[in-house]
């Protein structure tokens, strides 16, 4: 055990270690943990296993240095007693934790590095529920998901999302992946793996982890038409002009809906939008409804457009990535592309020409 004191001899027991230790550095700050000791833990896909331990000395510090640098972004985590708090650590930076004994696992703040504080605000975010639901009701919200798998859209590190999906509350796992919506939090997660490192083991790992969990689903039972595919598992929520969070699983299921694809700055995009203003007018009465994506590079263009449709337009930014288009085998700069669900929420056909919509809408009413 490595023993760094947070007075004098703090000074030696750091200048005997760096000779062998060139990693990252943990500062922390324990309120009430004087004379306790905290553990270090590292992983190997899952697996953790001691590293080390760390005395705090008797103001509430200690000092901890990495053996190694990583190469690579890397989840550790430390234990005080039975509480766990986990951050993200690279190469040689220095981390600062600040934290109550009593309370080791809550009101944390971890700081450093922009990774690290996306870890506390997920770990605050999910804390929030907790506090306002208890644990059981804030694992099943819809809303803590809808905001988590947000936040899975816009990583373009892929650690945090890694994070997400391998979070624990009270011993069981955030994540129900029997609940299909739960299931694409981690198809998004493995997806946005497989574009930006195809090559990390981590998201091979979420891979495996999530076709397991797809096969284990029960069937639906409702066979689907030879040429369709079924329906991604890959969660959609983005905002509208007006602010408005719109999830499409909102939409979908609860009539025939057209997911609609779209840039607005395309040629064909004012066809496409004749197309839609046709079916809608027609069948809207009926329940139509229809969840217009846009990819345009440009926000102030998808605004301008969007302003003037009277179904759902929501804009993908640039900066959340492009996993929907990759789940959906779509890209945009080849025109519009819709895709039909029926009122089972079953993904019933694909229409790449608007003017084939009319016609593939009308048998569903």
């Amino acid at each position: 055990m490595k023993k760094f004191l947070s007075i004098a001899t703090a000074v030696l027991s750091v200048a005997a270690c760096t000779s062998d230790h060139d990693g990252w550095t943990l500062k922390g700050d324990i309120e009430g943990g004087a004379g306790k000791t905290v553990y270090i833990e590292g992983s190997t896909i899952g697996n953790w296993y001691l590293i080390d331990s760390v005395a705090i000395g008797e103001d509430g510090s200690f000092d901890y240095i990495a053996a190694k640098a990583d190469s690579l972004p890397t989840i550790y985590r430390i234990r005080l007693a039975d509480k766990y708090i986990y951050f993200p650590a690279q190469g040689t930076q220095t981390l600062t934790l600040k934290a109550n004994a009593k309370s080791f696992d809550r009101g944390f703040d971890v700081a450093g590095s922009p990774l690290a504080v996306e870890f506390t605000t997920v770990d605050r975010l999910i804390n929030k529920y907790i506090d306002s639901l208890g644990t059981e009701a804030a694992r099943q919200d819809k809303n803590l998901k809808t905001e988590l798998m947000l936040m899975v859209n816009k990583d373009t590190t892929c650690l945090t999302s890694y994070y997400i999906v391998g979070k624990f509350i009270d011993k069981r796992p955030l994540l129900n992946l029997s609940d299909r919506a739960d299931l694409r939090i981690l198809g998004n997660a493995a997806n946005n793996y497989k574009r930006l490192y195809p090559n990390d083991p981590r998201g091979k790992d979420l891979e495996q982890r999530y076709m397991a969990a797809r096969r284990a689903l029960p069937s639906s039972g409702r066979a689907m038409e030879a040429q369709m595919a079924s329906k991604p598992d890959i969660a959609i929520a983005r905002y509208d002009i007006n602010g408005t969070l719109r999830n499409f699983d909102d939409y979908c299921g609860k009539g025939v809906t057209v997911l609609n694809f779209v840039r607005y700055d395309h040629k064909n995009s004012p066809a496409n939008t004749v197309a839609l203003n046709e079916v809608y007018t027609k069948y809207k009465n009926a329940g139509l409804k229809i969840y217009q994506i846009s990819f345009d590079p440009d926000e102030m263009n998808w605004r301008r457009s969007a302003a003037n449709m009277p179904w759902t337009s929501v804009w993908n930014s640039p900066t959340e990535g492009y996993g929907i288009l990759l789940a959906y085998n779509v890209n945009p700069d080849g025109g519009p592309v819709s895709f039909i669900f029926d009122r089972n929420g079953d993904l019933v056909l694909r229409v790449s020409d608007a003017r084939d919509l009319p016609a593939a809408l009308a048998r569903y009413f």
